[in-house]
């Protein structure tokens, strides 16, 4: 587990490990309060893009205990951020729909 022991695991050794443990989603669980499906979508892209990150970086973040943190501002940077891909992908053509306004009208 993350903590600042010296792990010898592997970049995407790291990632399934994190993702089996879904730390993503218990860090959107955290800030959120619930998991839309929008927000599992998100933890995906999240893990992916962990995936895409260079090898030394994950794996010296992970050894130091940064790994949880460096995931929280990835998190709170797209849920956040008008301009993020999450943003982008997921919720700028989405319309909501006000459940009062369909009561009124049935």
């Amino acid at each position: 587990m993350e903590g600042g022991q010296t792990s010898h695991r592997t970049k995407n050794e790291i990632v399934e490990l994190i993702a089996k443990e879904r730390m993503i989603e218990d860090i959107i669980l955290n800030i959120k309060g619930e998991i839309s499906s929008n927000e599992q979508d998100l933890a995906q892209d999240l893990y992916l893009s962990l995936l895409d990150k260079e090898e030394e970086k994950i794996v010296q973040l992970y050894e130091r205990g940064e790994l949880r943190w460096f995931v929280t501002r990835m998190v709170v940077n797209n849920l956040k951020s008008v301009n993020s891909r999450f943003y982008y992908n997921y919720l700028k053509n989405t319309d909501y729909i006000n459940i009062d306004d369909i009561r009124d009208k049935v």
